[in-house]
């Protein structure tokens, strides 16, 4: 099981513990016992500060990083359960399938670049492949002629190599901080903040998407602009739209939970597009690596050696 799929399980155990009743400080405390393995130690930790008296949302912060993406979900929904209440468990569940959401969709994009990847990884190695057959060529290889092409030919094959995988887009393509930071905004207000104050909330968690530019946000709104003013003074990526969604729900009084989430489930969408896109076009740009270095490598490493040998 990988880490992510780790970190989704921990989310649905601690989920459990609620709905089982109990509180949660207690919830948090059971937690290490029920947990995946590879988070006990993290999870220990934790729970030996809340029995030194730390204030939950203090202990929290410390546990962020060991959750990855879902650590400040974690930590900005656990902030608006202690002051205003709500359903953590579903709050918790939410996360936990938005995580299993991006681990699938990562792998499948892992998938499907790994045989353009490889193909590339093919075409590109073939030169090299011929440095086998230099001594049929009866040509020296070690001379200051044959170290020349030797040197020459690796350059061309190994630029080549770098150039043709850089082609190839991957998995981390996928990632849109401003998507999460919307559904984090979201389940927020969900839990029962307002959305200036879910913003708020959001933008003192450690960790968060597009941290730096929330807290430039955070500071315009201290100084007295409106927050979808101040997201688009941010100048973040995807934080105009955003703006725009809190703007239009702000100034109708509807609810702005599904909005937000309608903007994160449509940046993603196109995400996976523009990935596709790429990824599609990959082996046609390939066409210009190939010929500028790997066939010219071909020939220095393969033909050169031979034509040496019959000259000699």
């Amino acid at each position: 099981m990988t880490m992510a799929a780790d970190r989704a399980a921990a989310l649905r155990e601690l989920a459990a513990l609620l709905r089982a009743g109990l509180t949660l400080g207690e919830g948090l405390d059971e937690w290490a016992d029920r947990a995946p393995a590879s988070l006990r130690v993290p999870l220990e930790r934790l729970r030996r500060c809340l029995r030194l008296g730390a204030q939950t949302e203090d202990a929290l912060k410390g546990l962020v990083p060991d959750l990855g993406e879902e650590g400040p979900a974690v930590a900005a929904l656990v902030a608006v359960h202690v002051r205003l209440g709500g359903d953590a468990a579903a709050l918790l569940e939410e996360a936990a399938t938005a995580a299993e959401a991006r681990r699938a969709a990562t792998e499948s994009a892992a998938a499907a670049a790994s045989g353009a990847r490889l193909s590339g990884n093919l075409v590109a190695s073939l030169p090299f492949a011929l440095l086998l057959l230099s001594p049929a060529s009866r040509a020296p290889l070690f001379d200051p002629p044959g170290l020349a092409l030797l040197a020459l030919g690796t350059g061309l094959g190994v630029m080549g190599l770098l150039w043709m995988r850089r082609l190839v887009p991957r998995p981390e393509a996928l990632s849109d901080p401003c998507a999460a930071l919307a559904s984090l905004v979201a389940g927020v207000c969900e839990a029962g903040a307002s959305p200036s104050g879910a913003l708020e909330v959001v933008a003192g968690c450690v960790g968060v998407p597009l941290g730096e530019e929330l807290g430039r946000a955070r500071r315009l709104a201290a100084l007295g602009a409106s927050w979808p003013e101040a997201l688009r003074r941010a100048d973040g990526d995807g934080l105009e739209e955003l703006a725009a969604v809190i703007e239009r729900a702000t100034s109708s009084g509807s609810p702005i939970a599904a909005p937000l989430r309608s903007l994160a489930a449509s940046r993603r969408l196109r995400g996976e597009r523009e990935f596709e896109a790429r990824l599609r076009r990959a082996p046609v740009v390939m066409v210009v690596p190939l010929t500028l270095c790997v066939l010219p490598s071909f020939a220095v490493l393969g033909l050169a050696p031979f034509l040496r040998g019959m000259s000699l």
